[in-house]
């Protein structure tokens, strides 16, 4: 296989998807040509960090309080099931037996209700004991009235999950199509401190609008401030975008430029306050144009 056959299915490559002896054939090309080694890397690399940082990106990731109410939905069902236990009441002659005066004192006649029919000869326990059936029969009934509540919470999770799931999908086709692709353009942003290990990639197509920046290894944002990727070409600096990491530093942008091939002279991702409207803060990662 020559090197443009085995670039059309590195994709298909990363993904594990191709056949035995297809996947046998690319390592093989893959163990001799330095430059289509270096793409599968990068592809892996892309495909390993996608889910996490997708997910930290999307809008559509679930509310953190939704899984907290539908816990305690079922927490206070399980709760008032089990405290609604009784113990039977003891037998009439035990309070005659125990204590005559406890039991010239019990009630001789406790007023009807309309649950149930009675004779005159029910003793006070078994119209307790009625009582505590009425009692259970409502707490069953609270209690499915809960569960349905936290059931549908549930419903509303899963469905905002697969909208979250549908988007990562989607943007995953992206970036193969923009990285995987002899059309592409790559720039590496630098850490502009010299102890840092973090760095960046932008990636452009020069027949589509598409452009996907990545960056690994960035510090954790303090409190109040957000990553901004700035893009400057013709002398005029716009906002890519905020760019949301997760706990390992690793953060994706995906975005459209106003026109198809798009160029740029310089990219700088600065760490300050949300919804800045020019650079500012601390510079993180830098490219300009004629950079290696």
């Amino acid at each position: 296989m020559n090197c443009e056959q085995v670039r059309d299915q590195l994709a298909a490559y990363s993904l594990g998807s191709l056949g035995v002896d297809e996947q046998a054939a690319i390592e093989r090309h893959l163990a001799g040509c330095p430059d289509c080694r270096h793409i599968a890397d990068e592809l892996a690399d892309a495909l390993a960090a996608l889910p996490r940082a997708l997910a930290a990106a999307s809008p559509l990731a679930p509310p953190p309080s939704l899984k907290g109410r539908l816990r305690q939905s079922l927490d206070a069902a399980a709760s008032t099931t089990a405290g609604s236990g009784m113990a039977s009441p003891p037998p009439d002659h035990a309070i005659e037996d125990s204590d005559p005066a406890a039991a010239d004192a019990a009630p001789k006649d406790i007023p009807r209700t309309t649950f149930w029919p009675s004779s005159r000869g029910d003793s006070p326990w078994q119209t307790i004991g009625r009582i505590a059936a009425v009692l259970v029969l409502a707490t069953s009934l609270v209690w499915s009235v809960r569960l349905t509540f936290a059931l549908e919470n549930e419903r509303t999770l899963r469905t905002e999950y697969a909208d979250l799931v549908g988007q990562i999908v989607s943007q995953q086709e992206i970036v193969f199509e923009v990285v995987d692709s002899d059309q592409s353009m790559r720039r590496i942003l630098r850490a502009e401190q010299d102890d840092s290990t973090a760095y960046g990639k932008l990636f452009t197509r020069t027949d589509l609008p598409r452009v996907v920046a990545m960056a690994a290894r960035l510090p954790a944002a303090p409190a109040g401030q957000t990553f901004h990727l700035w893009l400057t070409t013709g002398g005029e600096t716009i906002l890519a975008g905020e760019l949301t990491t997760d706990d390992q530093g690793f953060g994706l942008l995906v975005f459209d430029a106003p026109r198809d091939g798009p160029t740029y002279d310089t990219a700088e991702l600065t760490l300050q306050p949300p919804g800045g409207t020019s650079p500012g803060g601390t510079v993180i990662l830098t490219w300009e144009a004629g950079d290696p």
